[in-house]
């Protein structure tokens, strides 16, 4: 995701924008291609569950980048807990639809398991590689003061 200029001086954009963007921008690819390769190998049906698939993964991410993003902001001690409680959450979700509901049986098994694993990766490639190269900080150090005294250099 490239920089955005404002009055003379580089912003940069979200944690949230960049992984949300970029990450929406890498299962989209390859989640069109899942849908084109399902529909030439199952015929409607296939697609329509490659379709399926691509909208799992990309609830799935945006729904935890958003309230994880949301807890940081309250405070970021607050990232992991919510983090995990979410993945667990939507974990918990898909497994009562995929054994609690005749979904499955209504997907055509490979495309829709394709799509998904094709999707993820797209998505954690995507994200990854934008998050590597920009330039935004991951470590917030507080350096030290300047010191107005001789007295106080050690």
């Amino acid at each position: 995701m490239r920089t955005r200029l404002r009055r003379g001086a580089a912003v940069h954009p979200s944690p949230l924008g960049l992984s949300l963007g970029s990450g929406t921008a890498g299962a989209l690819g390859v989640g069109v291609g899942g849908i084109a390769v399902s529909a030439l190998a199952a015929g409607g049906h296939g697609a329509l569950s490659a379709v399926a698939g691509l909208v799992v993964v990309l609830l799935f991410f945006g729904v935890s980048l958003y309230v994880v993003e949301v807890a940081n902001r309250v405070s970021p001690s607050l990232t992991l807990p919510v983090g995990v409680t979410v993945y667990s959450t939507l974990v918990l979700w898909l497994g009562v639809l995929a054994l609690g509901t005749s979904l499955p049986d209504r997907l055509q098994p490979d495309a829709f398991a394709w799509t998904v694993v094709a999707a993820t990766l797209g998505w954690l490639v995507a994200q990854a590689t934008a998050v590597w190269r920009s330039k935004a900080p991951y470590v917030d150090v507080e350096l030290p003061r300047a010191t107005s005294s001789p007295d106080d250099v050690v």
